[in-house]
């Protein structure tokens, strides 16, 4: 029947006994007899469902894949397999639409009739499953005005919302839901649920701990444990269905977070990823202060604050942990001299969240590589730094001309997360180095692939925010990098200025840098010039271009720098910018004076501070404390600090040891000084009266805060609220914290929870108020929640055989009918009942007022008048009719002979009587 169905056709034979009653007792001739039948027609199709294809030819098809780590290794292919087949099954109008999930859904692509797809192209948490949101998203894609069916690709283990209210949704809309499952097999599981260790031991403290495994079948295996790598203890057993318990006895010698894991070892399982559990336990040992310099030995400043009795260990800046975890072993890390890049982003990072989640303390010390020469500007440590490095127009070296040359190949369309290209970070980058210039200086900007392109000519760097927004429209147009071409245009550029310094910034991929050219005879040519030129390789040093761009920074008298992590860029431009247009440090002896503020840190020395060999020279940040101060033209912070988050953070902007640090290790109240500052960044003790916990259940975790209920009340010191910081692991530069109000739960305890949703290390603080802060001992997943051991190995089919039950779908084994329409039930060709209702309301209302008000009786002979032999018998039986009653005798007076009345004018005169 095309695009018309009915939903119950044997209702029709209902118009038998209407059309009966009608010709019994309501038969009525001409129009009204006609409307009459019309509304039995109309009430018998109502009561047959009439449906119908509102939105054109063809049927929706949405296919939900899931792409959590539950699924097994082939899944990915097999469902792009499935995706290929129905593509080709489609037929005029048909439409396929795709919907990825794991711990969110996202749309692959919106439903069209020619589109392919060869790969999933949205990124997904696949540390979890979200079905019933998928399900949700992917009705939301068929139009209501369409037909239309989903096809779920999954192993059917959700843990997100209820997927059954996804399915009433669904259901609802007449959506069915078919399913094809994908299963790991029918072997056994044996996993590691849990291993409970205590939160926090002494160094060298004897402890006990369990380890819970679960097996959903008799299975033998070898159960093996490790702590940070090594294996301590190993043994063989048979595990019986449920749960079973292992204990193990440890001592740990040194300070910090260890990580247990225990291993089972077993012939076939059939979801080997959770064979595998993690957890981990804070060592405690005396407050120590942890120093990176360059050589990774005993300093001056080391051995002072060794004098002073304070625990100090030294390493290289290369050792510096790059995760939060490898600092909780410290209660302050000092930077001594220390280049940003030397450090790495992921190392400042961590030691930014260190101080403002942790409660650490973090000093910068001064020299040649600190600071703004070091690359602290716009790196990830800068807005925590307690001074600011934008270093002022009269701070200058000569004036600058510099020109930045940009690769802009195919490679740098990559992209590098948060919907950014690796080109978008190299634009950020440009504006960085922008940003350092001053009104007086000049800049120019290239973008190079196999051409140059100018995208701001050589111009006084007056607007930089013009000259930001043309860089940043750069995009990646394919191709490679032609170097020479890239270096020639630049030298062109740069010379027309008469600037004092004129300098050329090529940034370039290290694995991809094409055309070298006659290189080394341009920059022989252009140095006597005057002209110097860095390079910012993309990549690591080594890459396969990475020594040829070495030798371009080489000859051209400039600096080399590589990054592997596109959101360092930012940073390594300014500092190359602010190296080469600023004098940031200052190499004259300067005089210095304490002030009052440095009593904040400790006693104040009882001498004068000691004149200065040098300086970075920088600014107080607003909020901010000086404690020492130049005394030249500058004013500038030799020492500030402030309080960030939970932490504190200090500034020296003071070499201290080394070619600009005699003066101050002379002073003979150095060793004192060196203490002071050191006992502030360890803090003061943990609060009294307190114990905070942290623990997991499932995928929660849950902190306790404990009060001495002996304690005393109504103080100052009163704990009135708390609040604590998580920071979850991965591999950011800068893991964005969580930060949770605990709520009272008893008159002495306080609690709060949070999702753990990513296998690593949770660590964290609980802040107390008042500056007081105890930290949490570490939490660990034991793996993805996609692979925690299900008590019923069969849930995920039950789940998705409900969701077919409910929705009307099936389990779909093959691909037959996917697109015929006839085989759907949809709730979205139901919309002719309303209509057809409301048509048979405005009918009913129309034949009353019509037989009231004699519409009828008038349009019957209206339709006579035009020759209906239907009507027209009508119209004589009313000519009939009148004659008969003008030939009755009558007893009234007759009037004087008039026209004949005709029978139209009749009911007409009829009506206005009535109305009247």
């Amino acid at each position: 029947m095309g695009n018309f169905y009915l939903q119950y056709p044997e209702l029709l034979l209902l118009l038998a006994p209407l059309l009966f009653l009608y010709f019994w007792r309501g038969r009525v001739a001409g129009t009204g007899g006609v409307t009459r039948v019309v509304i039995l027609a109309i009430f018998a199709l109502l009561a047959a469902m009439p449906l119908a294809s509102l939105g054109g030819k063809g049927v929706d098809v949405i296919v939900v894949a899931d792409l959590s780590r539950s699924m097994p290794s082939d899944g990915r292919n097999r469902e792009l397999e499935i995706v290929s087949l129905l593509e080709k099954r489609r037929a005029a109008g048909d439409r396929v639409g795709i919907v990825s999930y794991g711990r969110e859904a996202r749309i692959e692509r919106l439903p069209e009739e020619f589109a392919h797809t060869a790969a999933f192209v949205q990124e997904v948490d696949a540390d979890g499953s979200d079905l019933a949101s998928a399900i949700s998203l992917a009705s939301s894609l068929i139009p209501r005005t369409r037909p239309g069916r989903i096809i779920v690709l999954t192993d059917g283990e959700a843990n997100g919302a209820p997927v059954q209210a996804a399915a009433h949704e669904a259901a609802d809309r007449g959506i069915p839901v078919d399913y094809r499952f994908f299963g790991r097999g029918e072997a056994a599981d044996a996993a590691v649920e849990s291993l409970d260790l205590p939160g926090n031991i002494d160094e060298r403290e004897p402890f006990q701990f369990s380890a819970w495994v679960r097996s959903d079948r008799t299975i033998d295996a070898e159960a093996v444990l490790s702590r940070d790598g090594v294996e301590i203890a190993r043994s063989k057993r048979t595990f019986s269905p449920g749960p079973t318990q292992l204990t193990f006895r440890d001592m740990i010698d040194h300070p910090g977070i260890a990580r247990y894991e225990l291993k089972l070892l077993t012939p076939d399982d059939r979801v080997p990823e959770n064979n595998r559990g993690t957890a981990a336990i804070r060592v405690e040992a005396p407050a120590t202060i942890l120093i990176a310099n360059a050589s990774g030995e005993a300093d001056n400043l080391s051995r002072a604050l060794g004098a002073g009795k304070l625990n100090v260990k030294t390493i290289t800046p290369r050792s510096l942990p790059h995760d939060l975890a490898g600092y909780t072993p410290f209660r302050a890390v000092i930077l001594e001299n220390v280049p940003a890049g030397a450090a790495g982003p992921l190392a400042l990072g961590a030691l930014s969240r260190f101080a403002t989640d942790l409660g650490g303390g973090v000093l910068l010390t001064g020299g040649g590589g600190s600071f703004g020469m070091g690359g602290y500007f716009k790196s990830v440590m800068d807005p925590y730094l307690p001074v600011s490095m934008e270093v002022k127009n009269e701070h200058r070296k000569l004036s600058l001309a510099m020109v930045v040359a940009l690769d802009r190949s195919g490679s740098m369309a990559m992209p590098a997360g948060e919907g950014r290209t690796k080109m978008d970070l190299a634009n950020l980058g440009t504006c960085a180095a922008i940003e350092t210039l001053g009104p007086y200086d000049e800049v120019g900007v290239i973008a190079i692939d196999s051409a140059p392109h100018v995208i701001s000519p050589l111009g006084a760097a007056e607007d930089t925010e013009t000259i930001c927004a043309r860089t940043r429209t750069i995009r990646s147009m394919g191709g490679g990098i032609f170097v020479y071409t890239a270096l020639v245009n630049a030298a062109d550029m740069v010379q027309q200025s008469d600037k004092g310094t004129r300098h050329i910034v090529l940034f370039a991929d290290a694995a991809d840098a094409e055309e070298p050219g006659d290189y080394k005879h341009l920059l022989d040519t252009i140095t006597p010039l005057g002209i110097t030129v860095s390079v910012i390789g993309m990549g690591k040093e080594s890459d396969q271009d990475a020594e040829f761009l070495k030798d371009v920074a080489r000859r051209g008298n400039g600096r080399i720098y590589f990054s592997d992590n596109v959101e360092d860029l930012p940073r390594v431009f300014a500092e190359e910018a602010i190296t080469v247009a600023r004098s940031s440090f200052v190499d004259q002896p300067t005089p210095s004076r304490t002030l009052e503020d440095m009593v904040l840190l400790g006693d104040l020395p009882s001498s004068k501070f000691p004149e200065v060999d040098g300086y970075n020279l920088s600014y107080l940040r607003p909020g901010a404390t000086m404690a020492v101060v130049s005394e030249d033209d500058y004013h500038a912070p030799l020492l500030a600090f402030w309080h960030r988050g939970l932490g504190r953070i200090g500034a020296l902007t003071l070499e201290v040891d080394g070619k600009y640090s005699g003066r101050l290790n002379r002073w003979k109240e150095f060793g004192s000084f060196a203490t002071g500052l050191g006992r502030w960044l360890l803090g003061g003790d943990p609060p009294q009266g307190v114990r905070a916990t942290i623990e997991r259940k499932g995928g929660e975790g849950i902190i306790h805060v404990e009060l001495d209920p002996e304690r005393k009340r109504g103080g100052t010191d009163e704990i009135r609220t708390a609040s604590a910081a998580i920071v979850p692991p991965g591999s950011e530069i800068n893991p964005a914290s969580k930060w949770l109000n605990l709520v009272w739960t008893g008159e002495n305890t306080l609690e709060g929870r949070f999702p753990i949703q990513k296998s690593g290390v949770y660590v964290g603080a609980v802040d107390l108020g008042q500056g007081r802060f105890l930290p949490l001992a570490p939490l660990m997943l034991p793996y993805s929640p996609e692979y925690e051991p299900q008590l019923d190995p069969d849930a995920g089919r039950k789940t998705l055989v409900d969701l077919a039950r409910i929705t009307g779908g099936m389990e779909r084994t093959s691909w037959n009918g996917m697109f015929n329409p006839s085989l759907l039930r949809r709730r979205q060709l139901r919309d002719l009942v309303i209509p057809l209702a409301l048509l048979l309301l405005m009918l009913h209302l129309t034949e009353i007022a019509a037989r009231r008000l004699y519409f009828f009786t008038a349009a019957d002979a209206w339709l006579g008048s035009l020759r209906i032999p239907k009507f027209r018998r009508v119209r004589r039986k009313i000519a009939v009719q009148t004659e008969t009653q003008s030939k009755e005798p009558s007893t009234i007076e007759t009037a004087p002979p008039q026209a004949v009345e005709s029978p139209l004018a009749r009911a007409k005169a009829k009506a206005r009587d009535r109305l009247s």
